[in-house]
């Protein structure tokens, strides 16, 4: 993907670390922890070292925002491309924390490096608790699209999470926020690449639907199918990484028949688009079934098939 000047130099590497001369940086880029900034750790060990000694539980959630770009490498005269970490796009950490804001309390209080990572402090959550708060979040924040945000990405991108307890009133701060670096869950989204048109027929076909019912998934250049995940039939609309659970407020929207019977799993939701993670998202009869017993306007998305069998497996 071609880069021009002023954005190339608007994107900062990602050299978190949660202490000075930590070895474990290759550690980060094996996806086994959540990267802190130095400058935000001693934040975070304040703000924690400020509830200590304690006699209640306190949690801590850890959110970590990373881009990722190809760079050329040469290795014994081979060209290759190397994985390397940079920080957010500009504004994409508040899009992030808006949708996590959602479903915690408005009292919470959030710590922020500002583009970079932030976390949640919160006196008197057990670990059943900031699981179940853990949960709610990655939900939210999963509902976030490649394509809606502002602006639109143009590199994958990973949000990572990672979280803690302490019950003791013994435990250092230092020695708490390095439990809570251990990555718990994480998901990637995808930049939408070049749209083409439908086929004539498929196009066709759409055009005799009411207006509000008209759905146009993206119709991807073969070429990028190359390196997909497998499990994944064409590569007619965005790819989409699935949660491990879905909300009741987004299966309530379709019969789980009708569910498994298409086998789709609605995954978001903005006002009258409906998000529809599908094994063929290409089926415009069955767009067709998905609007009609809607009532919305269907966006279809595609998936791993595997992952979206798994979910299948619950049924609502």
């Amino acid at each position: 993907m071609e880069v021009n000047a002023q954005e190339k130099y608007l994107m900062f590497p990602c050299d978190c670390q949660l202490f000075p001369d930590d070895n474990r940086m290759a550690t980060h880029l094996n996806n086994e922890t959540v990267p802190i900034p130095l400058a935000f750790s001693a934040q975070l060990h304040e703000a924690i070292a400020r509830s200590l000694p304690m006699s209640y539980p306190l949690s801590l959630l850890l959110i970590h925002v990373t881009q990722w770009e190809q760079t050329p490498v040469s290795i014994t005269g081979t060209i290759s491309a190397q994985r390397q970490r940079f920080h957010a796009p500009p504004g994409l950490l508040d899009q992030v924390l808006a949708n996590v804001r959602r479903v915690i309390r408005a009292r919470d209080r959030i710590l922020v490096q500002p583009g970079i990572a932030a976390a949640l402090i919160l006196p008197y959550v057990d670990e059943k608790g900031i699981e179940s708060i853990h949960d709610r979040i990655y939900h939210s924040v999963s509902l976030l699209q490649a394509e809606t945000v502002v602006p639109p990405l143009r590199r994958e991108v990973t949000i990572e999470f990672g979280l803690c307890t302490s019950n003791s009133a013994l435990e250092a701060s230092e020695e708490m926020l390095t439990r809570a670096c251990r990555l718990v869950s994480q998901f990637s989204l995808m930049p939408v690449v070049q749209v083409l048109s439908w086929l004539d027929e498929e196009r066709e076909s759409a055009l005799s639907m009411p207006a509000e019912r008209i759905v146009e998934p993206c119709r991807l250049p073969e070429t990028e199918s190359e390196g997909r995940p497998q499990g994944i039939r064409g590569t007619q609309a965005p790819f989409m990484h699935l949660p491990a659970r879905l909300p009741e407020r987004l299966t309530q929207l379709i019969p789980y028949a009708m569910a498994s019977s298409l086998r789709c799993v609605p995954v978001g939701r903005n006002h009258n688009r409906l998000t529809v993670a599908m094994a063929n998202p290409g089926d415009i009869q069955a767009l067709n079934q998905l609007a009609e017993i809607t009532g919305m306007t269907i966006f279809p998305v595609a998936c791993e098939e595997e992952a979206l069998d798994q979910l299948l497996t619950y049924r609502w």
